[in-house]
């Protein structure tokens, strides 16, 4: 920190709610491939028949990858997204680190904060997780995904914002 007597007041988590989504595709995946290998086991009242098992193990090689991989490329994304975003309060300023390979940083002093806002889908609703957008003067805006109690974290900001204009 710049200043020897600033400290963090608090540190603002990624949520780990963010994994569900690429687990469900992974989920979808094994489903999709357990089911074609069911469907394809021939019993005496389910004889072999050539049509239906090609569309099976057509349907199998095109919908079990799609689904893997889109789970994978969504892994990556939420890896990234959780190892790489560092979100800092302390009662001067706020200081975000975000990136691995492009890495940014954004600093907004509390007396500049302009604006904050919260936004969250059905998942962030359930399970407390969302997007805070923060917004300071002079064009300064910073966008967090997956940012762990979005509101309590909102209300902490606005909070040390207004102990700061009022000298405390």
């Amino acid at each position: 920190m710049d200043n020897e007597r600033e400290r963090i007041l608090f540190r603002l988590r990624i949520s780990r709610a963010l994994f569900l989504v690429p687990l469900f595709f992974f989920f979808l995946s094994v489903f999709a491939l357990v089911l074609s290998f069911v469907a394809l086991t021939a019993t005496p009242d389910n004889p072999p028949n050539a049509v239906r098992d090609l569309l099976i193990l057509g349907g199998t090689f095109c919908v079990t990858p799609f689904f893997f991989l889109t789970g994978i490329v969504a892994l990556a994304r939420v890896l990234a997204i959780f190892t790489t975003t560092h979100l800092y309060i302390t009662q001067y300023r706020i200081v975000a680190k975000t990136g691995f390979l492009r890495k940014q940083v954004l600093e907004i002093r509390l007396p500049q904060l302009e604006s904050i806002q919260v936004k969250q889908g059905i998942l962030g609703r359930l399970f407390d997780f969302g997007t805070l957008e923060i917004a300071g003067s002079g064009g300064t805006h910073g966008v967090f995904y997956g940012v762990k109690r979005p509101n309590w974290a909102r209300n902490w900001i606005i909070q040390a914002a207004h102990r700061m204009r009022e000298g405390q």
